[in-house]
């Protein structure tokens, strides 16, 4: 999807895409701070790692100044997911703080 999303932008071809029925829930997970300041860990559940994340990427590296989230162009980066149900979703989703920990001093 990233890189689709990339050579549209750049206004290469997009043709050959092809879509698929999605097997399982999938979720967009926006890493973020609910403050200012300057990043120091990341921690995430090395269960979630193993389990649920698929792909990850950063805007931001440790020791980077970042700003508290307000909007999703302020993330420190994204998370695409993958979870055996809809409720697991959901659960994981709405109390992310549980398997999520963003550290800035």
């Amino acid at each position: 999807m990233i890189d689709y999303t990339i050579k549209a932008v750049i206004g290469e071809d997009c043709s050959d895409i092809k879509m698929s029925d999605p097997k399982g829930y999938w979720s967009y997970y926006a890493i973020h701070s609910s403050q200012s300041g300057v990043l120091k860990e990341i921690t995430i559940d090395e269960s979630v790692k193993k389990n649920n994340i698929v792909e990850s990427h950063l805007n931001y590296k440790l020791g980077n100044k970042v700003s508290a989230f307000l909007v999703a162009n302020g993330s420190i980066g994204i998370l695409i997911m993958k979870f055996d149900s809809m409720a697991q979703m959901l659960e994981m989703m709405d109390h992310s703080d549980k398997w999520i920990k963003v550290i800035v001093e």
